[in-house]
């Protein structure tokens, strides 16, 4: 079984051990969702959406591609001021190389998850408790500059509440 549920928790927890610092590509402040360039010229993160009608602004946004043999994956963490955790994670076929296109939730083990914090009990969301619904619209991707966008909108739940995603916009870079 893949951990796709588990990656974006032990990212919330890799973060808020330690310094404050990303140890990735990161922008802090607003973001429109596209790609540029800190004062060093190296390319940043960024990802926005709406949770039920306020505003989330990811002011740590970290991306992860990998290309296996068997299948190809991009996992998008952001963390807010309020070290609210927003998460995706979405993979190909098998054996079908990632591209652009639209990935349903709960397809090919392609989930999403918000975890608020303070976290007490299992209050967190994700796109596999209850009916799945939504997608990621990977708009471009590059795996040669290392890099991808796109849009997303979806509804997650817990084993008593729902969160309802629209307005997603992500721009990232990845290692």
């Amino acid at each position: 079984m893949r951990l796709w549920i588990i990656l974006p928790i032990v990212a919330l927890a890799a973060s808020a051990c330690g310094s404050h610092s990303p140890t990735g590509p990161s922008q802090t402040g607003s973001s429109t969702g596209s790609s540029s360039t800190g004062g060093s010229g190296t390319p940043t993160s960024s990802l926005t959406a709406t949770i039920d009608g306020a505003a989330f602004t990811g002011t740590n946004v970290t991306a992860t591609y990998h290309a296996g043999t068997d299948f190809s994956t991009l996992l998008v963490n952001a963390l807010d001021t309020g070290q609210n955790l927003l998460s995706f994670d979405i993979g190909t076929e098998r054996r079908v190389a990632f591209a652009p296109g639209t990935f349903t939730l709960g397809s090919d083990g392609s989930n999403a998850t918000y975890n608020p914090f303070p976290t007490t009990g299992n209050t967190g969301f994700n796109a596999l408790n209850g009916p799945q619904t939504g997608s990621v619209i990977v708009t471009a991707f590059s795996a040669t500059a290392k890099t991808a966008s796109g849009t997303f909108s979806f509804v997650l739940h817990n084993a008593s509440a729902s969160k309802t995603v629209t307005n997603g916009a992500f721009s990232v870079t990845f290692p």
